[in-house]
């Protein structure tokens, strides 16, 4: 049931990830950076605790 639940919230979850990261005015590819070990979540958390950029990339 736990697997259900988790793939049910992934998308969402990559959505908002990628909308955070264009708020700082980084490109959604950032996001891959999640799957360097230690040091590509450290980057990504300094990504997502930075203030709104305002020139932010725009929504898709």
């Amino acid at each position: 049931m736990s697997a259900i639940a988790g793939l049910a919230t992934l998308l969402p979850s990559l959505a908002m990830a990628v909308r955070r990261l264009h708020d700082v005015g980084k490109s959604g590819w950032w996001l891959l950076l999640g799957f360097v070990p230690f040091v590509g979540q450290l980057v990504l958390l300094y990504f997502y605790v930075q203030p709104s950029s305002p020139n932010a990339l725009p929504s898709a």
